[in-house]
């Protein structure tokens, strides 16, 4: 089903998201304004649907790059960030309400902002066009944010960043005693891990071609370390990771400025590029599905914007989804 709703922004989107359970849609415009709006009421009412909520009041002055929405089980809290330099954290205060409650300006515009998963509490992450990232954590008594600053990250900027998932994947061809096995001995080394957590990992993509992977031995925003690096040869525009808890191996994707879209997987103890997706244009955004091993690409062209759809067969190859 195809529904064309109205911008209400004053200019072009540059981002639009749905939140965890998909019953908000929220948008970005070059104007500064975040606009949010019910889901039920964009099926409903289309072409006249009006914003539940405009954030205005304490909001950006310049152009919006990227939002993300935590999990819910936090309650309802909103990233934003843009050219002019700054974090957002909005949350949700009465129904349709929400408030700016922690602002920090970075050196130079945030290119991308995304919520770690909520197994590790209230942490967002940013990337900025000078190539800095920065990692903010709500504390425990919900009192007051810390942040730690990783600088120079890479060359000619940030373009992109996601979160690995906070829970392995399980080989459903082992058996339990197996898995528990390997997952102690993976784990040997890593005593201040969070009960039966991964060690928070994120990747990082920028203009200098290359795909950073970082991780934090103690679970903490102060101790992460690079580990690995992949030259690709290409921009990478995207990065994001596959978050199907039913799969049995760790996947991200990578959109590239001449139409690549790079499948990874993380195999023998490293990562293997297994399959390349075509596409026309330059790749510009990615969305994993909750259920399945479904990928959405979004690309451009000078004529015009696509969205493609594509599934991985039991042989490991994509094909698009018509």
């Amino acid at each position: 089903m195809k529904v064309e709703i109205p911008s209400n922004h004053s200019g072009s989107i540059n981002i639009a998201e749905f939140n965890y359970n998909g019953n908000k849609f929220a948008t970005g415009g070059i104007d500064g304004i975040i606009n949010i709006f019910s889901s039920e009421k964009i099926f409903k009412e289309g072409k006249n649907l009006e914003p539940d909520i405009k954030l205005i009041k304490n909001a950006h002055n310049k152009s919006i790059l990227n939002l993300s929405f935590s999990h819910p089980i936090y309650g309802n809290y909103i990233a934003s960030c843009g050219h002019d330099k700054k974090l957002i954290i909005w949350k949700e205060k009465p129904i349709n309400e929400y408030e700016n409650i922690y602002e920090y300006k970075h050196d130079s515009p945030v290119k991308c902002c995304k919520f770690a998963p909520y197994q590790y509490g209230l942490i967002v992450i940013c990337g900025t066009l000078n190539g800095d990232i920065t990692i903010h954590e709500l504390q425990k008594n919900y009192q007051k944010w810390n942040f730690h600053i990783l600088k120079n990250i890479h060359e000619n900027g940030i373009n992109s960043i996601d979160w690995a998932p906070a829970i392995s994947p399980i080989d459903i061809f082992l058996t339990d005693e197996e898995n528990s096995i390997e997952k102690n001995e993976e784990k040997s080394d890593q005593e201040d891990n969070l009960d039966d957590l991964e060690p928070m990992k994120f990747i990082s993509c920028g203009n200098d071609g290359y795909i950073n992977f970082f991780v934090s031995k103690k679970n903490t925003i102060d101790s992460f370390s690079k580990e690995k690096e992949i030259c690709l040869g290409s921009i990478p525009n995207v990065v994001a990771f596959l978050n199907f808890v039913g799969y049995t191996q760790i996947v991200f994707a990578c959109g590239l400025n001449n139409g690549k879209c790079l499948i990874y997987k993380y195999l023998n103890n490293e990562w293997k590029n297994t399959y390349k997706i075509d596409v026309k244009g330059d790749i510009c955004k990615l969305n994993w599905s909750l259920c399945g091993t479904y990928l959405g690409i979004s690309s451009r062209n000078e004529k015009d914007n696509i969205i493609k759809f594509y599934r991985e067969n039991m042989d490991e190859s994509w094909v698009e989804v018509i």
